[in-house]
């Protein structure tokens, strides 16, 4: 009966280390998912926020000129936007334009996310030419 004893101790030793083994996998597979769904959730939160922003901007709820970093009013909390503007006249026949970017930005996390478009360039009467 000795030799059976001993077999039986190993195959315990096994299963101990099998299951130990097979825990460690599935923890690091359940925190890799977690910093995913995080990841995803910042990355929502960003294109919402810019969407938003973009839109407040063509509804002249926000001005289009160079603003920011600031918090926002509502929402979620940690998050700023910025409004950063560019000049472009690339033919003197063309009519003037400008590049509005907005910068949306989660410290917390280090997120960061850009949006810009183009549109034409006020004159000096504040008139869009």
């Amino acid at each position: 009966m000795q030799p059976n004893r001993g077999m039986v101790l190993l195959e315990v030793v096994l299963a101990i280390a099998l299951f130990a083994v097979s825990a460690a996998v599935l923890l690091g597979a359940l925190n890799s998912s977690i910093r995913t769904v995080d990841r995803v959730r910042h990355d929502a939160i960003a294109a919402d926020l810019l969407v938003t922003t973009q839109s407040m901007l063509q509804m002249g709820l926000i001005e289009t000129v160079d603003a920011g970093p600031e918090s926002f009013e509502s929402g979620p909390e940690g998050w700023t936007w910025q409004v950063i503007t560019e000049s472009i006249q690339a033919d003197p026949d063309a009519p003037a334009m400008q590049r509005v970017e907005v910068v949306i930005t989660h410290e917390p996390s280090g997120v960061e996310r850009r949006l810009a478009r183009l549109e034409p360039a006020p004159t000096e009467e504040g008139d869009f030419e």
